[in-house]
């Protein structure tokens, strides 16, 4: 009741008073963001920094450069970052490969002598059986008509699932990230000797929550059932447009659909990182109301040595993962695993000049 009470009172003065507010703002120094991974596969492992941006400054972010970052595990062995560019810090992967079951924790001495370190992070085993299927599903979508008025489209398509069957005593806790992409050839004639071949894939972009696995498998036997990576569309054909060597006139095609393939990266994360995503979740959820949660709010696993009360945002994370490819045909709504699909960039096309008929790329899904 006081809350309301409070709220009515300031309502009523705002509205009342004509003179403008502009109140002095104290220059509080801008805190250290962290954003960082390790994992139980061999590569290299990044930590990047970031002050976040005062009150009305012209930035966002700045990279927090020269920076002495070491992650230490709890059989005593010390691993060293290396700055490869600004705010960004890189391991060594013929030195550190993260290790299921060990304890490991990140420290942090900036150029401006403020000592930070990280709760330890245990990193878990990700050894579960993975059951991968299909089901038809739909999603509305928001398009414009041809006069640009707004309208709600129902888009068909499969969601891709999995089941989970646990072997531990409590509930494992999952992040998912996916890559879906479409995979496409057409060719064009030119004349009888002189055809161009192309074989062109594009990422579906999928911006959301942080897909992570929550309260609502706990049941008796803790088995994940029926989580939801992501809906595929049913895509036939695609618009494809001419690549620069060829000048034709229209400069698009339509050139069918041979697969739709989905990277899916499963990290096993433990009861910290979970909490500090589900946070993220909620904000990114909020309706921009008063009392919405703000990302100052989110509490990470970082903290500062050297002045207790200084702020720390972001998250060092320690998980393992295990990444899976899976290839669907337009005409299917079932997944095929394979081995894997990783072209040379996001999405593109690869064209060759020769004969009717040309090998596609190495990477391509046939």
């Amino acid at each position: 009741m006081r809350l309301y009470i409070v709220l009515f009172a300031f309502v009523v003065i705002i509205s009342s008073c004509k003179e403008l507010f502009n109140p002095k703002l104290d220059d509080v120094n801008s805190p250290l963001v962290v954003d960082g991974l390790i994992t139980d596969q061999a590569q290299p492992y990044t930590i990047q920094l970031y002050k976040a941006a005062k009150f009305n400054s012209d930035k966002v972010y700045t990279q927090e450069t020269n920076a002495n970052i070491t992650i230490s595990d709890d059989c005593g062995n010390t691993y060293n970052f290396t700055e490869t560019s600004a705010g960004i810090y890189v391991s060594d992967p013929s030195q550190f490969v993260g290790q299921p079951g060990r304890t490991y924790t990140l420290a942090i001495n900036t150029s401006d002598n403020n000592l930070y370190h990280s709760n330890p992070q245990l990193l878990l085993p990700n050894n579960f059986n993975v059951t991968t299927y299909t089901e038809l599903g739909s999603i509305d979508q928001v398009v414009d008509d041809v006069d640009g008025n707004p309208n709600k489209k129902s888009l068909q398509g499969i969601n891709l699932l999995v089941d989970i069957q646990n072997n531990t005593d409590t509930l494992p806790r999952f992040r998912f990230e996916n890559k879906t992409y479409l995979e496409y050839s057409y060719s064009v004639n030119l004349s009888m000797i002189k055809t161009y071949v192309y074989f062109c894939w594009n990422l579906l972009n999928d911006k959301g929550l942080i897909n992570i696995s929550g309260e609502q498998y706990l049941t008796s036997s803790k088995d994940i059932k029926k989580h939801k990576i992501c809906f595929i569309p049913k895509t036939d054909t695609i618009q494809a447009t001419y690549a620069d060597t060829v000048e034709i006139d229209p400069f698009y095609t339509i050139a069918d659909v041979s697969e739709q393939i989905v990277k899916v990266k499963q990290y096993r994360i433990n009861n910290e990182t979970y909490q500090f995503n589900k946070d993220i979740n909620t904000m990114l959820a909020a309706q921009n109301k008063m009392f919405d949660p703000g990302a100052t709010q989110i509490k990470g696993n970082m903290h500062c040595d050297s002045n207790p009360q200084k702020l720390v945002l972001g998250l060092f994370e320690a998980s393992s993962v295990t990444t899976n490819y899976y290839a669907i045909k337009p005409d299917s709504t079932k997944v095929t695993r394979i081995i894997k699909f990783e072209p040379p960039y996001s999405s593109g096309c690869i064209g060759f000049l020769g004969a009717t008929f040309t090998s596609p790329p190495d990477f391509w899904v046939n």
